[in-house]
């Protein structure tokens, strides 16, 4: 963030200022505005700030630095994980399994460095973990384990990135509530975690606190997590899908759960796919796009 300037304001509002210029990364500084009295009938005050902000008056605002500014935003909707253009990953939001990484379990409403974590290129996040991955193609997990999700052999919560112990070389990474899923970069996945419904496929229907190879004889290039349920691209345009099927998310044409992958052929050309808590999508070359799953709203 630069150029912290008021340039106008509007009549009979009044600010106090205490923004340097430029905002380095992760630095922070206070805008305070206030009304006199007989402007109080005005709705707010304008203040033109880079582009024009629209701020409530008798409000503080927070502009927090981001040096290059951020490329990846990955929220569970209670806690956030930021990645920064340069590999730095901040946090902010529900700490109460230690899903900031800051080696406490205090909430945060304001963005903090996880200091431990550099040369990030991917994150992702649970309903109470989180995951990074850096260019190295290691992974590291923090937060909630009491489905074994962080993969670390136990089901104790981490307060801080935990470096998983393995020798595989990770491409991406996604995570579902309580599970999550790793593609490697020679196509095959991995998941461990929450099982209960299937997510964990291989007809794996218990929790695993350790890497369980999926075993589907593809070369995967594209693998999301929903909920509890998983969708993956394999490199022939097939789109597979497991774990809870429980609102049609897994386009099998029922509701069950499934452990096993269900290929599903009648989508042809299929060239992204994503999975939504209890919906996914997939589209083509010719830039269709098809949904399905949960359609309450």
């Amino acid at each position: 963030v630069s150029n912290i300037s008021i340039s106008s304001i509007s009549n009979g509002y009044s600010v106090d200022e205490n923004c340097p210029a430029t905002l380095d990364f992760n630095q922070s500084c206070e805008l305070n505005v206030t009304f006199t009295p007989e402007r109080q009938g005005y709705a707010g005050a304008i203040l033109s700030i880079d582009t024009n902000d629209s701020f409530e008056n008798n409000s503080s605002y927070r502009f927090i630095g981001y040096g290059d500014g951020f490329g990846t935003i990955a929220s569970s909707g209670s806690h956030t994980l930021l990645l920064s253009t340069t590999g730095n990953v901040n946090s902010f939001g529900l700490n109460s399994s230690g899903q900031l990484g800051d080696s406490t379990t205090r909430d945060r409403n304001s963005s903090l460095a996880v200091d431990s974590l550099s040369d990030i290129v991917d994150v992702a996040t649970g309903l109470a973990h989180s995951l990074a991955l850096n260019s190295y193609g290691e992974v590291f997990a923090w937060g909630a384990n009491a489905n074994g999700q962080l993969a670390d052999g136990t089901i104790v919560s981490k307060n801080a990135p935990q470096k998983m112990l393995n020798s595989l070389q990770i491409g991406s990474i996604s995570s579902g509530d309580h599970f999550t899923v790793l593609l490697d970069s020679n196509g095959t996945m991995y998941t461990v975690g929450a099982g209960s419904v299937g997510q964990l496929a291989n007809s794996i229907i218990t929790d695993k606190n350790t890497l369980q190879k999926v075993n589907l004889d593809k070369t995967i290039v594209q693998v999301s997590a929903g909920a509890s349920h998983v969708i993956a691209l394999a490199q022939d345009g097939t789109i597979y899908t497991w774990g809870s099927g429980t609102n049609g998310q897994l386009g099998d044409g029922n509701s069950a759960n499934q452990s096993t992958p269900f290929a599903r052929s009648d989508i042809e050309n299929v060239v992204y796919v994503n999975a939504g808590l209890d919906t996914s999508y997939a589209v083509t070359a010719d830039g269709k796009l098809f949904s399905w799953g949960l359609n309450d709203r």
